[in-house]
């Protein structure tokens, strides 16, 4: 029998161990019955922007950026993170085209699925702030076509000062880049791809002709992340606006339920490391993690997060993507800003 004491409210996100709780209902925020959709973020954030589709949703923070200051999302977010990602130690590069460090990319074609999505930006951001290469030094090439763009739900159109190109129908980012067709090149990741991306690869397969632009990942990250102390946030959580004017109490119930199921995530660790698993090295690599990151990867909040949110606003403005510099009362709900 439905409980009438609660309202329910649709959510669409993929999945997230940090969500886990909250997705299966193990956690349950209070008076709220999540109904859970699962989808590809790409799938999820085109849906919301354009039609509002879910009470609740994952969405892309670059996209929610430039929709909220240009008054074309009716939703509001609460500061959760569900996604981050240092996205620049994933860039490709081909093996025959010079480039043995970032700053080699000037001049050079690369390509991503979209220009306005979190990753790109991140990407842009970075090679700006830590090599030198601005994004108008780079000749942009876009494997998703206009009516499969997430940033075409909001009229999106790259900035005059950069070059664009469009992928052939015929082939894909990563058949370019092994071809020589393309110097650099990031592709959806194989976990989230559908069919707004070609790319067979999914990214991360090398070839004869691709490699790795920083061959050793993990220390670029961790470099990264003690020079700046910022873990690149990706994706955020919104609410309609029509339910939080309806029911504002929404906001902090749902932002709460959201840690406390990202912190049943690190007890379910916890718990794994205590037992026989398939995961050999499991206690070394979470002492590491823990090492570098601290107890909390993935913080919420604000406060937790104001370099980095302020960072990402930089970028999003600087690189001609938002109208101006967004501030957190301009993103998030008054109530979780200072909870």
């Amino acid at each position: 029998m439905k409980d009438l004491s609660r309202i329910q409210l649709s959510f669409a996100s993929p999945a997230y161990d940090r969500n886990e709780s909250l997705m299966s209902g193990e956690i349950q925020p209070e008076g709220i019955e999540l109904v859970y959709i699962k989808l590809p973020p790409q799938e999820a954030h085109a849906r919301m922007l354009k039609n509002q589709e879910f009470d609740v949703s994952d969405m892309s923070i670059s996209h929610y950026i430039i929709a909220k200051l240009t008054g074309k999302a009716p939703f509001t977010a609460i500061p959760v993170f569900p996604m981050r990602r240092f996205f620049h130690v994933d860039l490709a590069i081909n093996r025959n085209c010079g480039i043995e460090r970032p700053q080699d990319l000037r001049g050079k074609r690369i390509g991503v699925p979209e220009y306005s999505m979190s990753f790109a930006l991140w990407l842009r951001g970075i090679l700006l702030h830590e090599f030198g290469v601005a994004p108008s030094d780079l000749e942009w090439f876009l494997e998703r076509s206009p009516r499969d763009r997430v940033g075409d739900s909001i009229g999106f159109s790259p900035p005059s000062n950069v070059t664009i190109r469009q992928v052939p129908k015929d082939t894909d980012l990563m058949q370019m880049l092994d071809a020589g067709e393309l110097d650099a090149a990031l592709p959806q990741f194989r976990f989230w791809k559908n069919s707004r991306d070609r790319s067979a690869s999914g990214g991360g397969e090398l070839t004869k002709n691709v490699r790795l632009l920083f061959r050793d990942q993990k220390a670029e990250s961790i470099r990264y992340f003690k020079r700046t102390g910022m873990f690149p946030i990706n994706h955020t959580v919104v609410i309609k606006d029509d339910i939080l004017e309806k029911y504002p109490w929404v906001a902090m119930n749902l932002y709460e339920a959201f840690q406390k199921s990202k912190e049943r995530s690190y007890e379910k660790l916890e718990a794994k490391m205590r037992e026989p698993t398939n995961y050999i090295f499991l206690d070394d690599l979470v002492r590491e993690i823990r090492g570098v990151f601290g107890a909390d990867p993935y913080p919420y909040g604000v406060r937790e997060n104001e370099k980095i949110l302020d960072t990402i606003a930089m970028y999003s403005y600087e690189q001609g993507l938002s109208p101006k510099k967004a501030k957190p009362d301009d993103l998030f709900f008054p109530a979780t800003i200072r909870p």
